[in-house]
């Protein structure tokens, strides 16, 4: 198998996995923010929301809440997963 050579504009494998696993935790960290203040808001403004329509659009504001979350964490593993030294042979 012929592998490329590291050269200008060009990282090794392992530094490339690196730089990705910085940029996916990164995105990681941003998204867990930006969803954890979305959940925030839906914990404060239930007592506040006494209509059907108003409930029935909080829970759908909390539901897409835990998926944005849940998809955080996925990407937080990714993340993790690339920073991880490859398993050893032997």
């Amino acid at each position: 198998m012929i592998r490329p050579k590291a050269g200008p504009g060009r990282l090794p494998h392992g530094e490339r996995g690196e730089d990705l696993a910085g940029i996916a935790a990164g995105i990681g960290h941003e998204l867990t923010n930006l969803f954890a203040s979305a959940a925030m808001a839906v914990e404060l403004l239930t007592p506040a929301c006494t209509g059907k329509r108003e409930r029935r659009l909080l829970a759908a504001l909390a539901e897409v809440t835990r998926d944005g979350l849940a998809l955080a964490e996925r990407v937080e593993g990714l993340a993790r997963a690339l920073k991880a030294p490859p398993p050893r042979r032997g």
